[in-house]
């Protein structure tokens, strides 16, 4: 289900990433997605808005995102997001 172009934040485009982060977030929120994907998709969002050096919106998706992470059973699925999360400038930077 994660289709969203990863790659797109790594090359420093804000508006492709701003359009796959708001795919992933929309589609998580369907009651089938597992917790590490809604997590994930606040992840893109807060990259995407770092990208836009929009840090109020990246911080309170990253917010979102930790929160997510405290509801997620499966240790390796927490970590990962976690992992992900460590690497946000704004996180990088606290």
């Amino acid at each position: 289900m994660v289709i969203a172009a990863p790659w797109v934040p790594v090359l420093g485009r804000a508006e492709p990433a701003m359009f796959h982060a708001r795919w992933r977030l929309e589609h998580a929120g369907s009651e089938d997605v597992p917790d590490w994907v809604r997590a994930e998709a606040h992840e893109a969002m807060a990259r995407a808005y770092s990208l836009l050096d929009e840090f109020d919106e990246a911080r309170r998706h990253t917010v979102e995102a930790r929160a997510i992470c405290d509801t997620i059973d499966d240790a390796e699925d927490r970590e990962v997001v976690l992992g992900d999360l460590s690497t946000l400038p704004s996180e990088r930077d606290a």
